[in-house]
């Protein structure tokens, strides 16, 4: 009798593995059912690409921090985003107008909002890419891993969590070329050494996938 209850049990929790990964993938891969309010700042958590390298070599040289302030222009989904980046102590400001087609029934596959259990994020689909935005600067562990089953319902790359330093005090302009000094570029080798080494087998496994050997992937 023993026997049998195990074996019941085992079989149950095999199927239950067996259907929750297709239930998930496709309740996280279905557009959000309502109006997205862009209006405000986000910061840019994460962001995984169809194409291995694209977000990955972004991390490696230069690790942004990225966030953007959004108002409405007044026109119906059209903005004014004011973005802001920033690589290695040097900071950058750019305006750029634009309006946000993103279908909620998923009949435009180029740009899309995807759901969330985050209540205050945004997951946003377009053509060959997916971004993590949330109001708050850092997220919880369990909205990243959610955010990371979508990238991997997509078939898509690990994704690249960007830098949570946003802070602008002492932040160099880009436009101004000045010469660093020994110690910065010491401390941004020593960074970017760091990087390589944690992001080793990231490289390689895009090196894998990029030749098709996704069984090694």
């Amino acid at each position: 009798m023993m026997k049998t209850v195990f074996f019941s049990a085992v079989v149950l929790s095999l199927l239950a593995v067996g259907w929750s990964a297709p239930m998930v993938c496709e309740k996280l891969s279905k557009p959000v059912e309502k109006e997205v309010d862009l209006k405000g700042t986000w910061y840019v958590i994460a962001m995984s690409t169809e194409s291995c390298w694209q977000a990955l070599l972004l991390n490696l040289f230069l690790w942004p921090s990225a966030s953007m302030d959004i108002t409405s222009k007044g026109t119906v989904n059209t903005y004014n985003a004011n973005l802001k980046m920033k690589m290695y102590g040097y900071c950058m400001n750019e305006t750029e107008l634009f309006s946000s087609k993103a279908s909620l029934d998923g009949t435009d596959p180029n740009e899309v909002y995807l759901q969330t259990g985050c209540p205050d994020c945004v997951v946003i689909k377009e053509s060959g890419s997916i971004m993590f935005m949330s109001r708050r600067t850092i997220v919880t562990a369990a909205e990243m891993t959610e955010f990371e089953k979508q990238a991997e319902c997509l078939g898509w790359p690990k994704v690249q969590v960007l830098n949570t330093d946003h802070g602008t005090e002492n932040c160099k302009d880009y436009t101004q070329a000045q010469e660093l000094s020994e110690k910065e570029m010491e401390e941004i080798a020593e960074s970017f050494g760091k990087r390589l080494s944690d992001m080793f087998l990231d490289l390689l496994k895009c090196f894998f996938r990029i030749l098709g050997l996704t069984c090694i992937a």
